[in-house]
């Protein structure tokens, strides 16, 4: 039975709005919305030479660790492909149907009796530096690559065939073996990392992309100009493309409201919901499923004395989180609530989990039987972005006894507390919804060899050999079993860690820009090759 008497929590919702809601403009009148607004307005209309020209500024919200090194971009890539995406390629490129399609490889065979992917590349292409894009770039890339990426490391060796054509030996072959191959993995030179060395690549990418590397000012800025030598005939169209990086929202929603930038990514729902806009303000909603920003908190269950080492507690706390209310009253429903890694239309969806719905009196029992009945005192560490999320869960949990001190740390600390260092209690858990490659999204997590919270945690033993056993299955109907099958035991019988929703929140741009293509791929990776700007 649902309880909805949690003053506190709405209290802080509240609270929220009224902050977030005195920073936004009440002067302009008219709020445009489009789910289909990607599709350029008045495109018959206008000339190709009239495309040409300018610049278009992009607001993110934090600076990835590295936007030019391609083996520290393929280990972190959401945060990182889409800021490096003007200057470094991949192979392939998702569709707007989540498939992948050749890019900068033209075409491929998967022989998965021989265990190889053949790969023809592109002729004719050149980086940035002059050199010469061909088989033995690729093979330097991927031979950085492939020994420290979970999700890479079946790939046992590169061997070159031409100066346009590889054949990738797989000790195991995956099914998924494609997907991060073509598109995580970003093309960088080889002789600018020997002229630059890998501290001077970090954030220089020197790639075959549809604009150079121009300047940066960390945590400031990143420019980039445009590659008049592109490989495909008449693009780009902008002069030049800027990242500004604003962390905080209000700066964010005011610097975009002033004109200072052309599009506002990642921008809370609630921000958008309550910014009253004018007719040249486009709210543009999501088109993919895929790649989408998943938000949980996992707790850390090393330690055999914590609490939280009890599968009973860590069930206990999702069921004491009303995910419905919170995507309703900070997500103003641009969020999906969650009990698993995808969403419902996904092909990996398992319909038979739990639903973990909020239900505080279960939670107190499931509390009391594990001897908790008067609760614990626990942490969640988390980033400011999330601090208003997570100071909700807070109030959600003190109503079943759980008394929560929600810690907000800087990005560098909590990169390493995830990777290396670890932490006591809870932290915020991202991840981004998958289709068919849930493997692929698992395995930096919970595979053979995790990089991320997995490391830290120590993964049950039947979790990894399901994480293996769906990637190495080919057959359709068994590998969505082998889905289901790991879902359940992520959610039911271990408990990994508490989903919260999946969002689909959308992002702001003016009308005047046009092809951008963000969420139309995949999550944030957008088309800067095709952006035009009207002028």
């Amino acid at each position: 039975m649902k309880r909805r008497n949690v003053n506190f929590v709405l209290f802080i919702i509240t609270m929220i709005i009224f902050v977030l809601t005195a920073c936004s403009d009440d002067s302009s009148t008219e709020v445009v919305e489009g789910g289909e607004e990607n599709k350029e307005q008045g495109v018959t209309e206008t000339s190709e030479n009239d495309k040409y020209g300018g610049t278009v500024k992009v607001r993110i919200a934090q600076q990835p660790r590295s936007f030019g090194f391609p083996p520290a971009i393929a280990n972190n890539p959401t945060p990182s492909i889409p800021v490096a995406l003007p200057a470094l390629e991949t192979l392939g490129r998702f569709d707007q149907d989540g498939n992948v399609q050749p890019w900068l490889a033209r075409d491929w065979d998967m022989d998965d009796e021989a265990e190889t992917v053949t790969v023809y590349l592109e002729e004719g292409i050149k980086f940035h530096d002059g050199t010469d894009f061909n088989s033995e770039a690729v093979k330097w890339v991927f031979d950085q690559i492939i020994d420290t990426h979970p999700s890479l490391s079946a790939i046992d060796s590169v061997e070159i065939i031409d100066d346009h054509t590889l054949v990738f030996h797989f000790e195991e072959y995956i099914s998924g073996a494609h997907i991060n191959m073509f598109t995580i993995v970003p093309i960088g030179s080889p002789t600018a990392y020997e002229e630059l060395g890998e501290e001077g690549n970090w954030n220089h990418p020197v790639g075959t992309g549809p604009f150079k590397f121009d300047s940066m000012e960390n945590n400031h800025y990143i420019k980039f100009v445009r590659n008049d030598d592109y490989w495909i005939d008449g693009l780009p169209y902008l002069d030049s493309f800027e990242f500004r990086i604003i962390p905080n929202e209000t700066t964010a929603i005011n610097t975009f409201l002033a004109n200072e930038v052309d599009i506002a990514l990642h921008l809370g729902a609630n921000s958008i919901a309550e910014l009253n806009t004018s007719s040249d303000i486009l709210v543009v909603d999501p088109t993919t499923s895929i790649g989408l920003r998943g938000i949980g908190i996992i707790p850390n269950t090393s330690d055999p004395d914590s609490p939280l080492a009890d599968i009973r507690v860590r069930k206990a706390i999702s069921h004491a989180i009303d995910r419905e209310q919170l995507a309703e009253s900070i997500f103003h429903g641009y969020a999906t609530a969650s009990n698993q890694l995808t969403l419902p239309n996904s092909w990996s969806y398992n319909p038979d989990l739990d639903p973990f719905e909020y239900n505080p009196e279960k939670a107190k029992e499931l509390l009391a039987e594990a001897g908790y009945p008067d609760g614990f005192q626990t942490t969640i560490y988390t980033q400011n972005v999330r601090s208003f999320l997570m100071q909700a869960v807070q109030g959600y949990l003190a109503e079943v006894g759980i008394e929560v001190e929600v810690d907000v740390v800087e990005q560098a600390r909590f990169m390493s507390m995830i990777y290396e260092e670890g932490w006591d209690g809870f932290t915020e858990f991202i991840y981004y919804s998958a289709g068919d490659e849930l493997g692929t999204l698992l395995r930096p997590f919970f595979g053979p060899s995790p990089v991320l919270w997995g490391n830290i945690i120590g993964i049950p033993e039947n979790v990894v050999d399901l994480v293996v056993n769906f990637d190495l299955e080919m057959e359709e109907n068994n590998r969505q079993r082998l889905a289901h099958e790991l879902q359940s035991a992520v959610m039911e019988e271990h408990h990994l860690f508490t989903p919260l929703f999946i969002t689909q929140e959308p992002y702001l741009k003016y009308n005047y820009v046009h092809d951008d293509g963000y969420y139309t791929l995949r999550a944030d990776f957008f088309t800067p090759e095709k952006l035009w700007i009207d002028k």
